[in-house]
């Protein structure tokens, strides 16, 4: 018979849990094992995050913020044998909620930027301020664009009637 180059305490070490063993070990209480999950994951999910984001401490705020969530809604995955599909779902959607809001707030700061050095708009920046026209992304594409023209009566009614430069 032919000798193996391997001996009998060189066995190969077992194969990684797959994640539905993962999976259910995290729902039954192990906790350890969500960790496994995020070793498994975190390297390829933060070049995913990083390439949607831009910088490398956006995407680890995104991939955290998607291991949480993903923790949290953990027995809502149908298929725990497809764990990093669905995780894959929820790092994509926190990236675009994390864009989404760097819009908003870059519109809001636009907004305010516009309307802080045009006089004749000084009671529009007071509403902006004090949040009683609230955000910028609930004012019409029309308002923003013919904000310049105060007498519109359009722009009266949404800012409380009368020109702004009374």
């Amino acid at each position: 018979m032919g000798s193996s180059s391997r001996s009998l305490g060189d066995a190969a070490p077992p194969p990684p849990p797959s994640d539905a063993a993962l999976v259910g070990a995290v729902l039954g209480g192990d906790v350890e094992a969500f960790g496994q999950l995020v070793d498994r994951y975190q390297d390829e999910y933060v070049r995913f995050a990083r390439r949607m984001l831009g910088t490398r401490e956006d995407a680890d705020e995104a991939l955290q913020s998607a291991f949480l969530r993903a923790y949290r809604a953990l027995g809502q995955c149908r298929e725990p044998e497809r764990f990093g599909a669905w995780l894959y779902h929820i790092v994509a959607n926190e990236c675009r909620r994390m864009i989404r809001t760097a819009q908003t707030n870059h519109i809001k700061l636009m907004l305010a930027y516009r309307l802080q050095f045009h006089p004749a708009h000084a009671k529009a920046l007071e509403l902006v301020r004090s949040g009683a026209i609230g955000p910028p992304t609930t004012i019409s594409a029309d308002y923003t664009t013919r904000i310049d023209d105060a007498d519109d009566p359009r722009l009266q009614r949404r800012l409380g009637g009368g020109s702004m430069y009374d």
